[in-house]
């Protein structure tokens, strides 16, 4: 087990309406209250730096009477809030003169993958402006955003983390504890058939569960805020390649820099229906898909064209032999080009909805080596 005061950086990688902004200001108010030192809030621009503290910065101060009799009403700006000893800046990513004027302990940033890449001429506004809190031995850097690319700063921040953690939750049939997954949500089999297609959206709303992948039990919606209330935070490490979380050791005895990652099947006001729901709307187009994946799943997008061919076609290989026949294969093709003295072939397995695999392919001389082939 480690101590919280080795950790100087936490990250928030969540999805969309998860509590994200409402936990940075509980941080504000705990270290204004029992810990104060001067304080950098990050926002993306500075209107919503200012919306943020007209509407929920300073109303948290007004309505909590410990932080209240330590505010400094006639001195505070929108902008910039004072108290005893102590003060908050509010600022926009977009403001690279406001990022670097003054030296900082805490600095808070919301929403990091909206910032723009660079403030104003200068480098990056996360970097402009934890430059501002190094001399300081107790700095505190928190930051939180929905993730957005793979290259996105807030997933690149997670991925780089000494620690990292999901939420695991208790089954409550067999008691195991698990991350909840979007492929463990199932629906009726027959919702799945062609003639039921035009009303599945409809039906899933209600008729969807959550699957427990060790015992295979049904959860539902009822069960959900028991499981929430047993649940804990664990390591989890992160795939290379699928960027898919899995179950992990603590190795490091003093972090510095721990990440956390929550998505919206957790959340106690969306149903696994509505999950599958949104799932199913949006998955045929690829904008509203991303958002999905994003702000529902809390994953980041990989767009194709950043990619390498030669790693698209390696991700898509299948598990079959040369030759051999995939089970789902409905019928064969055969292809041929004809050169000036020789022939290309290639033979090629369809099934439903024009999937497709590569069978066997060659080179043949002759008309007779053809017919051999296909023969």
């Amino acid at each position: 087990m480690f101590k919280a005061r080795s950790v100087d950086k936490i990250t928030l990688c969540f999805g969309t309406q998860l509590g994200k902004t409402e936990a940075l200001l509980n941080m504000i108010g705990y270290a204004i209250d029992q810990d104060p030192g001067s304080m950098l809030a990050v926002y993306p621009t500075d209107e919503l730096a200012r919306s943020i503290s007209k509407n929920r910065v300073i109303p948290a101060i007004i309505h909590s009477p410990a932080l209240a009799a330590k505010w400094d009403s006639d001195r505070t700006e929108i902008l910039e809030i004072q108290f005893l000893g102590m003060y908050i800046a509010l600022v926009g990513a977009n403001s690279p003169s406001k990022l670097a004027s003054r030296p900082v302990r805490y600095i808070f940033y919301d929403e990091t993958d909206k910032f723009p890449a660079y403030s104003g001429n200068e480098g990056s506004p996360t970097e402009l402006a934890s430059e501002r809190a190094k001399n300081f031995h107790n700095r505190k850097e928190v930051e939180a955003s929905s993730p957005t690319y793979t290259d996105g700063h807030i997933w690149r921040a997670f991925q780089a983390a000494d620690v990292r953690k999901a939420y695991f939750v208790p089954c409550p049939h067999c008691g195991k504890m698990q991350m909840l997954s979007l492929p463990q949500i199932k629906w009726p089999a027959e919702l799945n058939e062609p003639e039921h297609k035009h009303e599945r959206e409809a039906r899933v709303l209600g008729e969807s569960w959550y699957e427990c992948p060790f015992c295979h039990d049904r959860i539902y919606d009822m069960d959900k805020a028991t499981m929430l209330a047993g649940g804990e935070w664990q390591p989890v490490d992160v795939g290379e390649k699928d960027r898919k979380l899995s179950p992990a050791k603590v190795t490091a005895s003093r972090p510095r820099h721990i990440a956390y990652t929550l998505s919206s099947l957790y959340s106690p006001w969306l149903t696994f229906g509505q999950v599958a729901q949104k799932f199913l709307s949006t998955k045929a187009d690829q904008p509203k898909f991303m958002n999905f994946v994003n702000g529902w799943l809390a994953e980041p997008w990989e767009a194709e064209a950043t990619k390498l061919r030669s790693d698209i076609v390696f991700e898509r290989q299948a598990a079959h032999q040369r030759g051999e026949l995939p089970e789902k294969v409905l019928l064969l093709s055969c292809g041929i080009d004809v050169q000036l003295d020789h022939f290309w072939w290639v033979v090629r397995a369809w099934g439903e909805h024009l999937t497709s695999w590569l069978v066997d392919y060659g080179r043949c001389e002759t008309w007779a080596e053809l017919d051999d082939v296909l023969d």
